[in-house]
């Protein structure tokens, strides 16, 4: 694979309100956490993580992160709702791909969307509907005629669906009874990787959109502050 472009346009009151009473802890009164940038940690690091473990399933481990977000303006917050309109993060992965992820969490629009696109040096796949296509050509190069779209596109057998929230909890509870995580997609050691690009985008945003090389961000003296848990040592 060589890029990854992953667009998720949200809207800003869509999302669960979940279980906590956060009115009764200062925060939001009506639950819904998601939408505070203190309760969240942005949208990147409460939503965005999910995209990240996919870019990750087909790249592998990222190796720096640079972002740049868009925050909301102060007039338009309601409720606790201060999350950024938008984020624009790049992520660069160990074998030399990169990822883009676009999110959107705009106020009043009530409506979801995104696409993601995967590319590699002759062709990209794209999630169409029920299918997994990708696009390529296999004839003779370069050729007579430019190839029409039902010669480029061959659609990617994939098993029936089935819930994912039950797979997911069925592999998880096979591997803690067998003691093998290589049951799982992805364990709680390797998703450390996913939590400290998200956690860097923040970072980068913060300080005007500096590239973050990820083993740095982890030990380097200039990140230290950014490790230290808020109100301790």
């Amino acid at each position: 694979m060589v890029m990854m472009t992953f667009v998720v346009e949200g809207a800003l009151e869509s999302h669960s309100v979940k279980h906590t009473r956060t009115g009764e802890l200062g925060g939001p009164a009506d639950r819904v956490w998601t939408k505070n940038l203190l309760w969240s940690g942005s949208s990147v690091v409460e939503a965005g993580i999910h995209q990240v473990d996919l870019m990750r399933y087909w790249c592998g481990d990222i190796a720096w992160v640079q972002a740049a977000y868009v925050p909301r303006d102060a007039e338009d917050v309601e409720d606790g709702g201060d999350n950024p309109y938008a984020y624009s993060v790049m992520f660069g992965f160990r074998n030399g791909a990169v990822g883009n992820l676009m999110m959107s969490k705009l106020r009043k629009v009530y409506r979801g969307d995104g696409y993601e696109n995967i590319l590699w040096n002759h062709g990209h796949l794209k999630f169409e509907g029920d299918e997994l296509a990708a696009y390529y050509y296999d004839g003779v190069y370069p050729p007579a005629e430019t190839p029409k779209r039902e010669q480029l596109r061959h659609v990617i057998p994939v098993p029936p669906k089935r819930d994912a929230t039950e797979a997911i909890t069925r592999a998880f509870v096979e591997a803690v009874a067998r003691g093998d995580e290589s049951l799982l997609k992805s364990t709680f050691s390797s998703s450390m990787n996913s939590l400290a690009a998200v956690l860097a985008a923040n970072v980068s945003h913060e300080r005007d959109g500096e590239r973050i090389d990820l083993e740095r961000f982890a030990s380097g003296r200039e990140y230290e502050r950014y490790r230290r848990k808020v109100g301790g040592e």
